[in-house]
């Protein structure tokens, strides 16, 4: 029985015999070979011929996952750090500087000159500082802080009352000379007072000088 090639594909035959051409025979081999490489891999060979072409088509399923574990051993000992600790350090303060406008402020900072690795201890502390401070104004903000003063007291008036007049009073006042500017103290204390007329004046007692010491008695 004769066979022959079909165009493209597989040798066409009425039945299948050791008449298969030096083509064919080529070909079959070649494909196991391949098939042999493919398999001996991690991937996995999939055969998908299909009769028609001249070549088989190999799709490949790539594998995922780890192939290896680790995992602590309990009870054998930790094994000792090589780790050396490095501690973090901070640099020296800069100069205050004004933070400007009028609200009387200087800031300073600082940063890290060492960092610390990761056995370490971290810096704490803070970064930056302020202070309140006169110092901190600038020329054109510096207020005067003037506090309030009363002016002199004024004479006692005339008693307007008969003489002896219980009733009738005298008063004196006095006026603010400076009022507060800047934030200063404000004044304290009463602005007028008032005493009686026609009364006597009022005289602190006083003691007489010691008399000369008795003669001491005799039973």
């Amino acid at each position: 029985m004769s066979c022959r090639a079909s165009p493209g594909g597989w040798p066409h035959a009425g039945g299948l015999g050791a008449n298969f051409t030096s083509f064919s025979i080529v070909f079959l081999i070649s494909a196991l070979a391949a098939f042999q490489r493919i398999h001996a891999t991690h991937d996995v060979a999939v055969n998908v011929y299909n009769g028609l072409d001249p070549y088989p088509q190999i799709g490949l399923a790539t594998c995922t996952g780890r192939e290896k574990e680790w995992a602590d051993c309990g009870e054998l000992l930790a094994c000792p750090s090589l780790c050396r600790p490095v501690q973090c350090v901070f640099s020296g303060w800069s100069a205050w500087q004004n933070m400007g406008g009028c609200i009387g402020l200087c800031s300073r900072q600082r940063g890290i000159e060492v960092s610390n690795n990761e056995c370490g201890s971290p810096c704490q502390g803070p970064v930056i500082q302020t202070i309140e401070s006169p110092e901190c104004l600038d020329d054109d903000c510096a207020v005067s802080f003037t506090p309030c003063t009363w002016g002199a007291w004024s004479e006692w008036s005339a008693c307007q009352s008969s003489s002896g007049d219980k009733l009738g009073q005298s008063y004196r006042g006095r006026k603010i000379e400076q009022f507060p500017e800047g934030g200063g103290a404000a004044c304290t204390g009463p602005w007028n007072q008032t005493r009686p007329c026609g009364t006597e004046a009022v005289a602190a007692c006083v003691l007489s000088d010691w008399a000369g010491w008795s003669e001491c008695s005799v039973s």
